[in-house]
Parts: C-alpha cells; sequence; structure tokens
C-alpha cells in the first residue's frame, strides 16, 4: 500500500469489518467470553469511527483505488452476494450453523483480488491465514459443542482488528502529521 488514504481506509473498514464479527460472536458465546469480545467489539467500534475520519478527511488524496474504484465495488458486490446466497440457501437447507463459515470463507477470500488493486500483498497472507484459522475454529466450534457464529467470530473479528491494529500504527503517525 502506497498511500495514506489507502492506509486509513484499511483501518477504518478492518475495523468495521473486526466489529460486524465480534457482534456476530456475541451470538451465543460463553459466558467468560462475553467481556472479551465486548472489547474486540468497542475497540473496533474505536478503529472504524477513527479510521473513516481519516479516510473523509484524506479522500482527496491519491489512491490505490483512483480509476479503479468500479472494480472494487464490483469485488465487494460480489462477495456480498455471494454471502447473501450461502446465507439463504444454508438456511433454507436447515444448516443454520454452517452460515458463519461460509461467510467467513467469502470474506477471506475477497481478499485477494483486493490485495492487487491495494497493491498490498499482506492481504492475501491475512486471506490465508483466516481460511486455515476459520477450519480450525469451525472444528473446534463442532468438538466443544460451541456456536460457530463465536468461534469463527473470534478468528474473523481478531484477525481483522489485528490487521487494523497494524494499519494504525504504520499510517496514523503520517496522518496526525499531515
Amino acid at each position: 500500500m502506497h498511500y495514506l488514504r489507502d492506509g486509513v481506509f484499511i483501518l477504518g473498514w478492518f475495523s468495521l469489518l473486526g466489529a460486524v464479527w465480534f457482534w456476530w460472536a456475541l451470538e451465543a458465546p460463553p459466558r467468560r467470553a462475553r467481556p472479551w469480545l465486548g472489547a474486540g467489539l468497542a475497540l473496533s467500534i474505536v478503529g472504524a469511527l477513527v479510521g473513516g475520519l481519516y479516510t473523509w478527511r484524506f479522500w482527496s488524496t491519491q489512491s490505490m483505488l483512483d480509476g479503479r474504484m468500479e472494480i472494487f465495488g464490483v469485488v465487494i458486490a460480489v462477495a456480498g452476494v455471494a454471502a447473501g446466497v450461502a446465507w439463504i440457501i444454508l438456511t433454507r437447507t436447515g444448516r443454520s450453523p454452517s452460515v458463519p463459515l461460509a461467510v467467513a470463507v467469502i470474506v477471506a477470500l475477497q481478499f485477494v483480488p483486493l490485495a492487487y488493486l491495494l497493491g498490498d500483498w499482506g492481504l492475501v497472507v491475512l486471506a490465508l491465514g483466516q481460511l486455515v484459522l476459520i477450519v480450525l475454529a469451525s472444528r473446534f466450534a463442532k468438538r466443544r459443542g460451541l456456536a460457530p457464529s463465536c468461534t469463527i467470530g473470534v478468528v474473523m473479528g481478531v484477525s481483522l482488528l489485528g490487521s487494523a491494529l497494524v494499519a494504525a500504527v504504520l499510517w496514523l503517525p503520517r496522518a496526525l502529521a499531515a
């Protein structure tokens, strides 16, 4: 990633996505996990607000998405539609517990084309790490009798918030200095 706008956008966007996953993880967590999930949700909301504010502030600056915003929109739309279709099919066929797994795989896979668009190959590493951890979290939930939304939500929330924190460390000092 080469541009300030993109760096603070990743901070905001990944924090927002992390908040969604932490919220989903709160669907049916073990009691002792609730405070930790709440903390992850709160940190994610703060990151989304900070990243959103700085993205707005630097919106008129250069971005890797200049001239390719439509492609970015298509990638996000395809992932959103695919997740929605998977959700509907799994729910209607009585396989609702598999919804978090399917949605998480789709979300992780969207980072591969986005890595190209944003010029940040670390997103491919994130996607591959998420895919491995999603499968492990799904198996862990099954073995322990936990809700898959909890274990997969934790994996996705922590990985996205962690990536947002990396973006904050790399890009917020530049944003504050600008």
